[in-house]
This record gives C-alpha cells, sequence and structure tokens, in this order.
C-alpha cells in the first residue's frame, strides 16, 4: 500500500482481517470462520428477519442513519438485497443432501437528501454477510465523505422531453435496437414515470463530482403499436 493513511490488520489466531482505507472511503472486515464450512452440520445460521435486525444494529454502532439508506418507493421499506451462501452436506440420518446456509449477505444502498444511488459501487453502500450464530464473516463498508458542491435547477418536463428529442438520453437495457430509431422518429411520447437517482460508481475509486439523473419510463407510436421504454436522462437544466 503506496498510501500512508491505508491500513490493513489480521489476526492470525482467529483468522479476522480489517482493513481501513481512507482515500476511498472504505473499511472491509472478514471472519474466515464465521461462515459454516462446506459439509460440515456445525452452529446454525439466523434466519432472513433476524440477519436484517443484526446487520441493521452494525449499521447504526457505524453511525449510519437508516434515513441515509434506499428506500423502496412508496413502502417506508428499506431497499435491501438479500443473498443466502448455501452448501450441501449427506446427512446420515435421512440419508440424502441438506442444503444448509453458510451466511446471509446483505446489500444496503445509499441515499443522498432523499435520492438514491443505483446500486452499491464505488460512491457508497454496506455489504454485511451474518455468519453462524449471528457472528459478522464479511462487511464491506463503502461511505466517502459526499459535500454539496452546486445548486442547480431541476428540469421541468418541457426541458426532459427537448433532451430526449436532443438524443441526451442513454438506454441501460436496450432488448430492440430498432426502438431507438423509432422513438427519434416518434411524433407523440408520453412520460409515465420519473425517478431521480445518483449513480452508483464504477471501479475502485469514488468518482469526484456525483451528479444526479432521471430515470424515464415513457410510451411511444411505432408501427402500429404502443411500446415502453426505460431511458437515462439528465435531470439538471443547463446553464
Amino acid at each position: 500500500m503506496n498510501d500512508p493513511s491505508m491500513r490493513a490488520y489480521r489476526l492470525v489466531e482467529t483468522k479476522k482481517v480489517l482493513g481501513i482505507f481512507p482515500p476511498q472511503g472504505r473499511t472491509i472486515y472478514e471472519d474466515s470462520l464465521s461462515s459454516i464450512p462446506a459439509g460440515s452440520n456445525s452452529g446454525s445460521v439466523p434466519d432472513e428477519n433476524e440477519s436484517m435486525r443484526i446487520a441493521l444494529g452494525w449499521i447504526s454502532k457505524l453511525g449510519i442513519s437508516t434515513n441515509d439508506l434506499a428506500h423502496v418507493a412508496g413502502s417506508g421499506r428499506l431497499r435491501v438485497y438479500h443473498s443466502p451462501s448455501t452448501v450441501s452436506r449427506f446427512d446420515s440420518a435421512s440419508k440424502s443432501l441438506v442444503k444448509e446456509v453458510r451466511h446471509r449477505s446483505l446489500g444496503f444502498v445509499r441515499r443522498v437528501n432523499g435520492v438514491d444511488f443505483t446500486g452499491i459501487g464505488a460512491s457508497g453502500g454496506v455489504w454485511i454477510e451474518v455468519g453462524r450464530g449471528g457472528t459478522i464473516s464479511n462487511m464491506d463498508v463503502i461511505w466517502p465523505a459526499l459535500e454539496p458542491q452546486t445548486t442547480n435547477a431541476v428540469a421541468d418536463s418541457a426541458t426532459i422531453m427537448a433532451y430526449l428529442r436532443q438524443g441526451k438520453a442513454r438506454f441501460p437495457d436496450l432488448q430492440d435496437p430498432k426502438l431507438a430509431s423509432q422513438l427519434a422518429s416518434a411524433s407523440n411520447i408520453t412520460i409515465l414515470d420519473v425517478v431521480p437517482y445518483y449513480h452508483g460508481g464504477d471501479g475502485e475509486e469514488p468518482e469526484q463530482t456525483v451528479s444526479p439523473f432521471a430515470s424515464i419510463r415513457i410510451s411511444f407510436a411505432a408501427g402500429g403499436e404502443t411500446k415502453e421504454l426505460a431511458l437515462m436522462c439528465p435531470i439538471l437544466k443547463e446553464e
């Protein structure tokens, strides 16, 4: 590590690892003995609800408020990625393979001023793995400091429509390439939904500037049919 501010610690006896990386706003913790070994019938992992309670307890200890975590729109529930890691072992009593959970991974997406990030990336988010007995087998906290840079006016519907006409929108998941050309020539476009997001960030380094964008769902007529399409579009008015 070239940066003297970065630190990594390892306890040989317990195989626990702690890494602190201030330039990335990142802290990593790992306890390889917390996950139930493959083929083992020792220990147990809490269910999904209890794992959620444990993870939120650690998030609170880290000083992160649930107000700074993404929520499912209109529900008040946190937007959480649940991913159990399972293994199979041979059970001598039933003479069959039994599937067991080694640990449960829970991913929490960051939010700033009520606007969610698209996902967990270099700009923020928390992954927590809950292992046997409710212990933590892995924790990856990505939380770089973010400060307001400028204040910009939000584009109104007419401006967003102009952005669409000018080709400033991107297609994150375009299954049919013909839709792009059909949209450009469409005489009538209806905006069905607009949701602001911050980009979660790619790679290892946080972006110097994190700007919002709009996730837009639109419909338009093409070839005698009504098509729906999801777009990523600028949401700020250009100076």
